[in-house]
């Protein structure tokens, strides 16, 4: 019989947190693309939001991305290091608020 580890007796009162860590409801009834005040975010705001955040990442280098925005559709453009790199990318643009979707035509340099 295999032994027991100490994490496999830890319950969710142990601080195992399964699901959102938000405390917010798992749905959100706000459509995607939508901010909760229901209004659309401006492409100006949503594009300079997504470059800002790439920039701001520890290991990507985005110098290299040219991110464009219309009806809170994100085209991200240009190059990066590698694949991950390119899927990295893509998570942060699709996080930015009022992004409605996002087309990844990224290469790699590798």
């Amino acid at each position: 019989m295999a032994k027991k580890r100490p994490e496999d007796e830890r319950s969710d009162e142990d601080g195992l947190v399964i699901g959102p860590t938000t405390g917010g409801p798992d749905v959100d009834a706000v459509p995607r693309g939508w901010v909760a005040h229901g209004t659309l975010r401006d492409d100006g705001e949503i594009a300079a939001d997504v470059r800002r955040r790439l920039g701001e990442h520890g290991t990507l280098d985005a110098s290299a991305v040219h991110v464009s925005v219309q009806n809170g559709r994100v085209t991200l453009e240009g190059t990066v290091s590698d694949a991950p790199a390119r899927r990295v990318a893509e998570l942060i643009a699709d996080a930015v608020p009022g992004v409605r979707q996002v087309a990844n035509h990224l290469g790699t340099s590798a």
